[in-house]
């Protein structure tokens, strides 16, 4: 294993552990999970990612609204540079068969290290009551 496979498979255990935990409570609350991640390589992907979209939908009257939330974190192209994990957004309502009147979208991206200090903050406070 190389250098930034090995960072990506890091990062891959860090975020797996964080969809674990939240699993339960997202369901709950009706969001939907889909894991698209790329773990293996073949001859269609030289590269891997993690990726998983959380997607809320329910019914406004006569249309359905929708909100689609996409984390990806691709493999490093260099293992010294930070990881970043990619935040996009979408929010619509639609009528199926229709195109959506309103499709707002958004993007961002937030170094690892904020989401492993967040991680680290929540295992301290959940060991010492």
């Amino acid at each position: 294993m190389n250098a930034t496979e090995a960072e990506f498979r890091r990062v891959e255990e860090v975020l797996d552990d964080l969809v674990v935990a939240a699993k339960e409570p997202l369901r709950s609350a009706d969001v939907q999970l889909e894991d698209r991640s790329v773990r293996t390589y073949h001859y269609k992907s030289e590269r891997l990612f993690w990726e998983h979209c959380f997607i809320k939908e329910w019914r406004v009257e006569a249309e359905r609204a929708r909100v689609t939330v996409r984390l990806t974190f691709g493999e490093p192209i260099r293992s010294e540079a930070t990881p970043e994990l990619e935040l996009s957004w979408r929010a619509e309502p639609f009528q199926q068969g229709h195109e959506s009147r309103i499709d707002k979208r958004g993007k961002l991206k937030l170094p690892l290290t904020r989401i492993e200090q967040a991680r680290h903050r929540k295992l301290r406070h959940w060991s010492h009551p």
